[in-house]
């Protein structure tokens, strides 16, 4: 793979952190990079928005590796490049992929990577430059996704999900931050300060002019500048007819590309839907069309006095620090081409400057500017998310995780820190979820009996999944009380294993660690495309266990201040029992234990009773624990100490 050493880190000598205006902040970069002879792939890549890509790559950067050489433990990759790197390979030998551009394109793709996204050929589709819509997957020609899975671990996120809800959802969306959306001019703009509005805003009917108001612009009520000398900058609507000495700029109202959570989060905000037509005035283009506008680059308004498009907060002051040259934030990609921040209802969208440049926490509070504050998120498979001993749920699940506990990086790179402690608001709640999981295709199993090695026997076949083919699955025996009273996983720590292009398995668990009563036994079968349903068929096959009767025989004997013998004989009616035997010192399992043996062939010598003191009778309860065989029982006997 060909990739770019975007920041100069001395980062051979592991470098990974500076002080920044006190503030402990990440050397910045674009793509995941080798420093040194290390690793340039991540244990968890991620792909997607553009809003949430610098601060990625500054807690990859704080998260650190693995372990010394190893990959990255987080790994995030730009939304865009250069053209000779429209490609991203993200593991060692992994597939060559398309970069997805923007949270609508990262989510896409991590969908397709865990299974449960594709379309009618078997690929996910979305636009890359130059092209209408092409399959992400490349190989010279074009690859089924099946070769995609497990490339991409996460997505970033600009936006919560509005479709798609679910609560068997295959993806929770994660959140992390607090992000603002305010407008942005160049820096020839002719346009006054503008509030915010309200989607009533209408030019008078009478003089044409309209309030200077982004529900105004951005629902073409307002489409010319007026500017003259001495005179109050004004918008007007395009029957305004231009009085002497005024001069009349064009407004072109841009939201950006259809995958940017951004430009969804603006139309939501200003048509009440990420998918809304847009009005005739907007575009996503530039130039007549010449060029499409990317989320937080300027370079669709650079120069244009009448430009305006959304632009994150956070991320202006990123890059705004990157060219003030401040420690840290050398490998930021400042592409806002003199695009500025504009006041909103009168307050401004930062503070300071330099080394402290911040969002104005003001934006996120106020009663009307909060409206363009959004939450940001991590998209990441939920199954991952619920199993402790899994990579994601150390790094993005709960308050404690690596993500949630760098909240000095989230700050140093413009973003609000969550506060809330519980609740869908807060850092690292995983409840919500999207994209409801997939179910196998189809799925045949039975079950029989081999009461010879009091085990079951199983045979599964046809297990598919709907895209991507089986990838190979974990299988476990479910056994389940008829009453309701118990449920046992037999092979929790030991699964079966369906390996990846196999459809059948055939394979036998004991049940031998059932107590007595009627059980119900099937399968579960957890395929390792997390987009995939866990299928369950439970009740496949029926045991009754009932224990035969067994009895105790024992003997003890020993001195007063020495070890004490028993000799325990356990019988049944078949086959020798076997099991473990413990002594108790008194006329029940309620007293002190006096030692402790297991049976072999129906016996057992405990040659180390605890010692007694004194000469004399002492009462001892001899127990038989039961095994697959026979029930348990006891014994009382008398210890005559001499």
């Amino acid at each position: 793979m060909t990739f770019r050493m975007t920041t100069k880190l001395a980062a051979a000598a592991g470098l990974t952190s500076v002080i920044l205006g006190g503030i402990a902040s990440p050397m910045a970069q674009a793509d995941p990079i080798a420093d040194g002879l290390n690793s340039i792939y991540g244990q968890l890549s991620g792909v997607g928005s553009d809003t949430l890509q610098d601060v990625d790559n500054g807690l990859q950067m704080v998260i650190g590796r693995v372990s010394a050489g190893g990959d990255w433990k987080l790994a995030s990759y730009d939304a865009t490049s250069d053209e000779a790197h429209q490609t991203l390979v993200t593991k060692s030998g992994g597939a060559t992929i398309y970069r997805p551009n923007g949270s609508g394109d990262g989510r896409d793709a991590l969908l397709t990577s865990i299974g449960q996204k594709g379309n009618t050929t078997g690929k996910a589709t979305f636009a890359t430059p130059g092209t209408t819509t092409r399959a992400w997957k490349i190989d010279g020609v074009t690859g089924a996704d099946d070769q995609v899975y497990g490339q991409i671990q996460y997505s970033r996120s600009s936006s919560g999900p509005t479709t798609n809800i679910s609560a068997t959802g295959a993806v929770s969306y994660v959140p992390f931050a607090v992000d603002a959306v305010d407008y942005a001019v160049s820096s020839t703009s002719k346009f006054p300060a503008l509030s915010l509005g309200r989607d009533t805003d209408a030019a008078n009917g009478t003089t044409h002019v309209a309030p200077s108001t982004l529900f105004a612009i951005y629902n073409c009520e307002a489409r010319r500048i007026i500017t003259k000398d001495g005179q109050a900058t004004k918008l007007v609507d395009n029957t305004y007819e231009t009085g002497p000495g005024e001069t009349s700029t064009p407004i072109h109202a841009l939201i950006p590309q259809s995958s940017s959570g951004t430009g969804k989060f603006w139309a939501l905000k200003f048509y009440g839907s990420e998918s809304a037509s847009l009005p005739s005035c907007v575009t996503r283009t530039y130039n007549s069309g010449a060029g499409t506008v990317q989320e937080h680059d300027g370079s669709a308004i650079d120069g244009d006095a009448g430009g305006i498009m959304p632009f994150s907060i956070p991320k202006w002051v990123g890059m705004a620090k990157n060219a003030a040259s401040v420690t840290g934030f050398s490998g930021v990609t400042d592409v806002r081409h003199g695009a500025v921040l504009g006041t909103l209802n009168g307050i401004a969208p930062t503070i300071n400057s330099g080394a402290t440049l911040a969002m104005n926490n003001t934006f996120l509070t106020n009663t009307t500017t909060k409206f363009v504050s959004r939450t940001i998120y991590h998209v990441v498979p939920y199954r991952k998310l619920t199993d402790s001993t899994t990579p994601e749920y150390t790094m993005f699940n709960g308050r404690t995780s690596l993500v949630c506990s760098n909240g000095a990086t989230i700050s140093a790179y413009g973003f609000g820190v969550l506060t809330a402690t519980s609740g869908p608001n807060s850092c690292g709640y995983t409840g919500t979820r999207a994209y409801s999981l997939i179910a196998p295709a189809s799925n045949t199993a039975t079950a029989t009996l081999n009461s010879g090695t009091q085990a079951v026997d199983f045979n599964l076949t046809a297990f598919t999944t709907t895209y991507g083919g089986t990838k190979g699955a974990k299988i476990y025996v479910i056994a389940t009380k008829l009453d309701g009273s118990e449920v046992q996983t037999l092979n929790a720590g030991d699964p079966v294993i369906l390996d990846a292009g196999s459809t059948s398995k055939t394979f036998s668990i004991p049940y031998s660690s059932l107590d007595e009563g009627t059980w119900n036994l099937g399968i579960e079968v957890n395929s390792n495309l997390m987009g995939v349903a866990v299928w369950g068929t439970y009740g496949l096959v029926t045991k009754s266990i009932l224990r035969d009767e067994s009895s105790v025989s024992a003997a003890v004997t020993g001195k007063a201040k020495a070890f004490g013998r028993a000799v325990v004989t356990v019988s049944g009616a078949g086959v020798n029992p076997t099991g473990t035997v413990t002594v108790y010192k008194g006329t029940s399992n309620t007293g002190a234990v006096l030692g402790t043996g297991t049976l072999v062939e129906g016996t057992v010598t405990i040659s180390n009773l605890t010692k007694q003191s004194k000469k004399g009778r002492v009462s001892v309860f001899v127990e038989y624990s039961g095994d697959s065989t026979y029930s348990s029982s006891s014994a009382s006997v008398t210890w005559n100490v001499n």
